[in-house]
């Protein structure tokens, strides 16, 4: 009798692990910072079949800028990425928004280091 139990803990168990995998990613809705200081810089290009739009922040301390990548309209897993970029060091900070995505779209990542250099050094 326990054994039967058993076996049908595990195979519940394992029809809810079917079920999670076959679940499609939770998709989010980019957000556009055009308040307390923001102000959009330039369409960094279709990646995925969305428009990403970078936002800088007027403030910039200590040679750093606060950016933000959003997305138009609705993506896959994150469609806001937040970073700092230093004009004088021509790089992007590191950071946790960066790291995903040079993992899940580094198409998008290319896109926006030709973009930084090409705007923002006007």
């Amino acid at each position: 009798m326990v054994e039967v139990k058993v076996e049908k803990a595990l195979v519940k168990s394992q029809v809810k692990v079917k079920k999670s995998v076959e679940r499609a990613p939770r998709k989010y809705r980019g957000h556009p910072a055009t308040e307390n200081g923001w102000s959009p810089v330039g369409v960094v290009g279709t990646v995925d079949g969305l428009t990403w739009v970078l936002y800088a922040h007027r403030d910039n301390p200590h040679g750093w800028r606060n950016m933000k990548l959003a997305a138009k309209g609705w993506a896959p897993n994150k469609a806001n990425y937040w970073f700092g970029w230093s004009g004088e060091k021509m790089r992007i900070a590191v950071s946790k928004d960066i790291r995903l995505m040079r993992v899940n779209r580094p198409d998008l990542l290319e896109k926006l280091e030709s973009t930084l250099q090409d705007i923002l050094l006007r």
